[in-house]
């Protein structure tokens, strides 16, 4: 046995007696088969999919590792971002391509040798990366291995994602395992824990040399939850953290689902940390196998030919990522990832998106190549992305046909490493064992028809006035406004009513994203718990020069959200928006929450203006 020292955090921090913190058993370093070892409950194997189904599969893991190993920066070893080879990549690229270099050789679509020699080159280039107590920016250069000068912020949330793609490479390639350890030992975790039984601080700005202590890892269904358990399996972090992480739910279709669900980039957030953690049956599993399976019945009730509604680079070159998913795009990595839960229906999905056309040859030269899935699917217009996003969405997909394939081979890899097995006892759900009837519930959905999905009530009024500053004003004004971080200066969102110098009164919002910080704000409209029921379109009267910005609705059934242009900053225009364009799955239109008006550094044009607003009315078209 290869005797390694606990990471900084744990040695730190104090949370385990001192007899257990003086050595880490780690598998030796020449047993190839790491997986091997047993995870705290007994494991329980993924069903074989149909024979048809496998070979769809793995012809598609073929194609898709093909792309991965495609899209990589010769200097450096490191792999783009996406398949326009720009200069910077993120962490989270980094840690899921070394994991995908070292499944490829579980599944034989690589020599040994060559994906060793690949994840070596990565980890070689990675230690040369600027960092703070261990942690690098999020992106950095390919090329020059330099942090990027734009986005300096160090990501909780990204190193986590790195940090779980290093150890199943560590597990899986022992020949890079002790670069791994390096790696792994010099994150102090400790340094974004202000409180050990409280939510982790979600990043720290290089260039300002200050932590963002307003950005929390909030959501227990969100990306950040492989953050908050290794913080915890590692000791910087108490298990009383983990109940901090929000878990408030949405139903759809008798399936309850864990927020922020469609609002929050759609169904890899809930998907991607369970394939490297066995979830099935965790709260956050059930959740993300009810998130695919409300999708296909949305998908069957709208009509559409395929489902797979997350974050991704839609056909006309736009990235739809939180708050910006949209009805009409689709992407391939969606569907690849639930098949972990239903590899039948997933598989049919996969080939719809394939008879529209999105998984072509790619073209270099007069050589064409076969490289798996493009990005994204615009089902109306039947137009498909040209980008592919290698280290990202093709490597989510990627490593979960592989767990299918395989037998959960990413996450008996990522359990046997002995931090994520500390973790796994230290919080309940992964300890607990997995409910089988669970498990035979979610084949018996794979093999049976998709339900009908219940039809709308309409029993609610036909116009609901949420907002009419034309009215003289009362104290009741049903709007607040807010920034991200109160604390920063240098962003705003400010209001002032304006009456009598125009023909009509209205509420006028000046907004000031264009922050050297992470930064965005917007505009609140309590709902009042109104029913929606009777209504179908938003119809939101204003004026200004907003070329691009947010509109989210939530109500008790769901959230969902829609980009809006109001480009006429002199003249009064009434933009009416279908609540169907919202999306989110929403069937359930009682008990409205609020509306937000949403302005952010990433995504409204300009970053600095005014918007003014007369009206903000929902009602049944016509009325």
């Amino acid at each position: 046995m290869t005797i390694h020292p606990l990471p900084m955090s744990l040695r730190r921090n104090g949370l385990f007696p001192l007899s257990s913190i003086c050595l880490i058993a780690a598998p030796l370093a020449s047993a190839p088969r790491a997986v091997a070892d047993a995870p705290p409950r007994d494991w329980v194997a993924y069903a074989a999919p149909a024979p048809e189904d496998a070979a769809y599969l793995r012809a598609l893991a073929a194609d898709t590792w093909r792309c991965i190993a495609h899209f990589v920066e010769p200097a450096t070893g490191l792999p783009y971002d996406n398949s326009h080879r720009g200069e910077f990549t993120s962490v989270t690229n980094i840690g899921y391509y070394v994991a995908s270099c070292a499944v490829a050789a579980e599944l034989k679509l690589v020599d040994h040798d060559e994906a060793v020699r690949r994840a070596q080159r990565v980890l070689d280039a990675y230690s040369r990366f600027r960092t703070w107590n261990g942690f690098s920016q999020s992106w950095n250069s390919v090329k020059t291995l330099q942090p990027s000068p734009s986005d300096t912020m160090i990501s909780v949330l990204d190193s986590g994602n790195m940090v779980a793609g290093f150890v199943v490479a560590g597990q899986l390639l022992p020949e890079v395992q002790p670069a791994v350890q390096r790696i792994l030992e010099k994150m102090d975790w400790n340094a974004f824990v202000d409180d050990p039984a409280e939510r982790l601080i979600g990043g720290y700005d290089m260039k300002a040399g200050r932590l963002d202590s307003a950005w929390r890892i909030g959501d227990y269904a969100g990306d950040g939850r492989m953050a908050a358990f290794w913080a915890i399996a590692c000791g910087a972090a108490q298990p009383q953290s983990w109940d901090r992480l929000n878990r408030e739910t949405e139903d759809h279709y008798g399936l309850t689902i864990l927020r922020p669900a469609w609002l929050g980039g759609g169904l890899f957030m809930q998907t991607q940390d369970g394939i490297f953690l066995d979830e099935r049956g965790t709260p956050a599993g059930r959740s993300a196998a009810d998130f695919a399976y409300a999708q296909m019945i949305y998908a069957h009730s709208l009509g559409l030919p395929a489902w797979g509604w997350s974050a991704c680079n839609a056909p006309d070159g736009r990235y739809l990522g939180w708050g910006g998913l949209e009805v009409d795009v689709v992407t391939p990595h969606a569907a690849g990832m639930a098949a972990q839960f239903y590899p039948a229906k997933a598989v049919a999905c996969l080939r719809a998106l394939e008879k529209l056309g999105a998984r072509p040859n790619w073209t270099e030269g007069d050589q064409p190549l076969a490289l798996g899935f493009v990005d994204g699917v615009n089902l109306r217009t039947r137009k498909v992305a040209d980008v592919y996003l290698p280290p990202l969405d093709q490597a989510m997909m990627f490593l979960a046909i592989a767990n299918v394939l395989d037998d959960g081979v990413v996450q008996r890899a990522f359990q046997s490493h002995p931090t994520v097995r500390r973790g796994r006892q230290l919080i309940p759900e992964y300890a607990a064992p997995i409910d089988r009837a669970w498990l035979a519930e979610l084949q018996r959905r794979d093999r049976a028809p998709l339900p009908a999905a219940a039809t709308r009530q309409s029993s609610g009024p036909k116009r609901v006035v949420i907002a009419d500053f034309t009215a003289p004003r009362t104290t009741d004004v049903p709007v607040s406004t807010w920034t991200r971080d109160a604390a920063d200066t240098t962003a705003s969102v400010r209001s002032e009513w304006i009456a009598g110098a125009e023909p009509i009164s209205f509420m006028r919002f000046k907004y000031d994203v264009d922050s050297p910080h992470s930064a965005y704000g917007g505009v609140t409209f309590d709902g009042r718990g109104a029913d929606l029921s009777g209504c179908d379109v938003l119809r939101l009267k204003a004026r200004g020069d907003v070329r691009q910005t947010k509109l989210e609705i939530h109500v008790a059934g769901g959230s969902g959200a829609r980009k809006i242009d109001v480009a006429s900053p002199q003249a009064w225009t009434t933009l009416e928006i279908p609540l169907v364009d919202f999306g989110g799955m929403i069937t359930d239109w009682t008990g409205l929450q609020r509306i937000v008006l949403v302005f952010e550094d990433g995504g409204t044009v300009p970053k600095v203006g005014q918007l003014d607003i007369a009206e903000v009315v929902l009602a049944a078209r016509g009325q």
